[in-house]
């Protein structure tokens, strides 16, 4: 499967990064290791990634979050995140974003 042809819906402003990690980071286990921690840090980056300025980093980000080529699968395993809970929670926002751009229009 191909990843999404979607850069994101907009550029994310701190605070909804800030939401999305906050809800990413409530599945995280009780008992982190350092290790679990620094995997971790790589998804919130990358989620972090998703606000910045330059189109390329969001473009990147979206597809090492979302894209089917492992990158994800590999670092979620080892956060202890699930990765399809990752791209469901994006998803779920990206549908937000652009439904609230859908009727601001």
């Amino acid at each position: 499967m191909n990843p999404p042809t979607i850069i994101t819906p907009r550029k994310l402003t701190r605070q909804e990064a800030f939401l999305i990690n906050k809800k990413l980071k409530a599945h995280l286990p009780n008992e982190i290791t350092g290790c679990q921690k620094m995997f971790a840090a790589v998804i919130e980056h990358a989620v972090q990634d998703l606000g910045s300025k330059s189109v390329k980093e969001r473009r990147q980000a979206w597809r090492f979050l979302m894209g089917e080529n492992g990158g994800i699968k590999t670092v979620g395993a080892l956060a202890e995140i699930d990765p399809d809970y990752i791209k469901r929670v994006l998803e779920a926002f990206s549908e937000m974003l652009f439904s609230e751009e859908s009727e601001a229009a």
